[in-house]
């Protein structure tokens, strides 16, 4: 049962993290097209 919930938690770590590196991604990305969009005009 510990490990199982150790594994349980690891998981929701894992997801945490990977959610929060594709926040940063977004960012990121949608940062990048306004700077080309302001290029651009």
């Amino acid at each position: 049962m510990v490990l199982l919930n150790k594994a349980m938690y690891q998981i929701c770590r894992e997801a945490e993290l990977t959610t929060a590196n594709n926040l940063i991604l977004l960012i990121k990305l949608t940062r990048s097209i306004i700077e080309l969009d302001n290029v651009i005009r």
